[in-house]
């Protein structure tokens, strides 16, 4: 009887730093039918011939996927910055021709020990610069801190993705 209540006390014991651990994430839908039209961008957007839908998000943050004639990507919103990831996607090497999200249907949020956002990890397509016939895709991954967010990779794999998310990358400092 003794060892199960050492066993039990341990556990309760431990719980809490297990629970803390970096590295854990939340997923989010991209799904059309599960996104809304946000009244309060709608026209700013339309003015600028973009369409806009916001996604379900975690941690205080908007997700918005933005959509021209060619492309879509995200932007991010927080109480202290707005993020947009079309230079990143459409213009700053891009990984073929008409890049989107929505390859997949969700997006993955990595988060600290205390439940805060400090990456978004997302896959875009595109269609391959050397073949039209054949998709291309790459998942981003975007470092998100309290007063910036920035594109810090561009990798192939799931793994790949969660490990640059997790790691000690951050966004350049302006000088």
């Amino acid at each position: 009887m003794r060892s199960v209540l050492l066993f039990v006390a341990a556990i309760v014991y431990a719980w809490p730093a297990v629970a803390n651990q970096a590295g854990a994430s939340s997923y989010t839908s991209i799904r059309p039918r599960e996104c809304t039209s946000p009244a309060d961008l709608r026209a700013s957007f339309a003015a600028r011939q973009l369409g806009v839908q916001e996604c379900g998000s975690v941690g205080g943050w908007r997700l918005l996927l933005v959509a021209s004639q060619e492309n879509t990507w995200i932007e991010l919103r927080s109480s202290a910055i707005t993020w947009s990831g079309e230079k990143a996607i459409v213009y700053d090497a891009p990984i073929g021709l008409f890049p989107t999200i929505g390859a997949s249907p969700q997006v993955e949020w990595r988060l600290n020990g205390h439940g805060v956002p400090t990456a978004l990890i997302f896959r875009v397509a595109a269609t391959s610069r050397t073949d039209q016939k054949t998709r291309v895709s790459r998942l981003f991954v975007v470092r998100l801190e309290q007063d910036r967010a920035c594109v810090v990779g561009r990798v192939a794999t799931n793994a790949e993705a969660r490990a640059l998310a997790d790691g000690p990358a951050q966004c350049p400092r302006e000088q």
